[in-house]
């Protein structure tokens, strides 16, 4: 339809020049009015035509932006439910395989459960008090543990609006959760946790375009009227050629914005239909995901009793074994629960607390600061005098600084393990008071040196101030 009606415009273009051509061989007396009135016709036609077709790609332009942008939000939904289905998939597969053994072993009769304990009564084994208290040989970390530290590697200019940031330099990433290439820390399992492509260009440029054809077509109009005024006699040659030429730029406009249109809409057909596709395989994941989650909750509602059984059980034939050995004792429930008469910290705790004990003056470049005034030191790997903190085990640790600004202020601090910058914070006070806090995770080996310093490459100016008002402080502990 698009097609026909340029076509339509085209022949009447073409229609209204040759009328009024063979109107000036008729009547030259009166050609000069009739050109005028064709011209002024012809200029709103093309006006028209051009208002139409612009309107009509602005139209498909944000049809087609709209339905990229659901495309992409659908493709990463897909991608964010494949992931989902995987963990419950793997979960569900896991579950199975715990109760079915279960199961298996709560058919077995309670004489035969109590014989075979028995049986191992006389085994010489380790006494359940000192597997409880037995301190691990491995010092690597748990594999459940899940932490993770990162920060931009440069400057990113001009976000906008729900544009995700991206923290491509990962310092931990304990678990594998977080993703660099897309700013995302997916999960690994369940607990707490502590584009938009400038489109407006192209529809600048088209509309600069039509404007320009606009200004062009408006120059030869105003030409040949002046023309036809000034010269009579060589006013049939001069029209015929500004026909020409009218006709020539129009037969152009028109041709381009016609591509311009089938492709547009040859380009929304294909995005529509891929988004159609997406929603089908949207439902129908969602009715796999509805079957697979009440088979899971199935599971575990029947495996859970199955458990708690087996436990009751392996209990009970425990306790009576062990009153036939001792007679009578504290029940396992009664042990476990027993509170520990001791309330000292345990002596592998290690945490620090430091803070200033008053403002430090214009520090520079590489100045590592010293946080005096120490509220705790366990396991004493804080050193104040030096403002170092020097790690007594391997682990993983978590660190966090706080400084204060005033008075037009700034300073670009950094923390630093061994020489590797963790992280770095920058913080500016206009006229007025301000604090900025970092906090990072890093794996800490023993003797290791962790340090708060001011950034030599960076704007500092001014003091760190610590008063009754507000502390700079220094602070960590080992998490595990």
């Amino acid at each position: 339809m698009s097609v026909l009606w340029y076509v339509l415009v085209f022949v009447l273009v073409m229609w209204t020049a040759i009328t009024t051509a063979s109107d000036v061989e008729e009547s030259p007396h009166s050609k000069h009015v009739d050109d005028d009135v064709v011209l002024k016709e012809l200029v709103y036609e093309m006006r028209q035509t051009l208002k139409f077709q612009a309107s009509r790609i602005d139209s498909l332009e944000k049809r087609l932006t709209a339905s990229e942008r659901r495309v992409n939000l659908l493709l990463d939904e897909r991608q964010h439910r494949e992931i989902l289905f995987e963990k419950l998939t793997s979960r569900l597969t896991k579950l199975e395989s715990e109760c079915d053994p279960i199961k298996s072993r709560l058919i077995l009769p309670k004489d035969n459960a109590t014989a075979k304990i028995s049986q191992r009564e006389g085994e010489n084994v380790k006494s359940r008090t000192e597997r409880l208290l037995a301190a691990p040989t491995s010092t690597s970390l748990p594999s459940s543990m899940i932490a993770f530290h990162a920060y931009m590697s440069s400057t990113l200019k001009s976000p906008g609006g729900n544009q995700i940031l991206k923290f491509d330099v990962v310092k931990k990433n304990a678990g594998n959760g977080y993703h660099p290439a897309t700013g995302v820390f997916i999960a690994p399992e369940s607990g707490q946790l502590i584009s938009k492509e400038i489109k407006h260009l192209f529809y600048t440029m088209s509309v600069l375009w039509y404007v320009l054809v606009f200004v062009l077509v408006m120059w030869t109009a105003i030409t040949t009227a002046s023309s036809a005024g000034e010269s009579l006699h060589s006013e049939n040659v001069d029209d015929d050629v500004v026909l020409k030429e009218l006709v020539y730029e129009m037969r152009q406009t028109l041709k381009l914005q016609a591509s311009r249109i089938d492709s547009l809409e040859k380009r929304l057909t294909v995005s529509e239909r891929r988004v159609n596709l997406l929603l089908d395989e949207r439902q129908h994941r969602e009715i796999l995901f509805e079957k697979l989650t009440s088979r899971l909750t199935k599971l575990e509602s029947e495996c859970d009793p199955i458990k708690s059984r087996l436990i009751l059980q392996q209990d009970n034939a425990s306790a009576e074994i062990s009153q036939r050995k001792r007679g009578n004792v504290k029940s396992r429930q009664e042990r476990l629960l027993a509170v520990p008469t001791s309330t000292s910290l345990p002596s592998s705790m290690i945490a620090f607390h430091a803070y200033m004990s008053s403002t430090l003056k214009s520090p520079g470049g590489n100045q590592i600061l010293k946080f005096d005034v120490v509220k705790t030191n366990a396991g004493n790997g804080y050193h104040p005098s030096t403002g170092v903190f020097i790690a007594p085990e391997s682990g993983l640790y978590v660190f966090s600084w706080t400084l204060r600004v005033r008075n037009n202020a700034d300073h670009a601090s950094e923390l630093v393990v061994n020489n590797d910058v963790y992280d770095i914070l920058y913080m500016y006070a206009h006229t007025h008071d301000g604090h900025v806090t970092g906090i990072i995770v890093a794996d800490v080996q023993s003797g290791d040196d962790v340090y708060v310093r001011i950034k030599a490459a960076c704007s500092n100016h001014g003091d760190v101030w610590s008063d009754v008002c507000g502390h700079s402080s220094f602070k960590g502990w080992k998490i595990f």
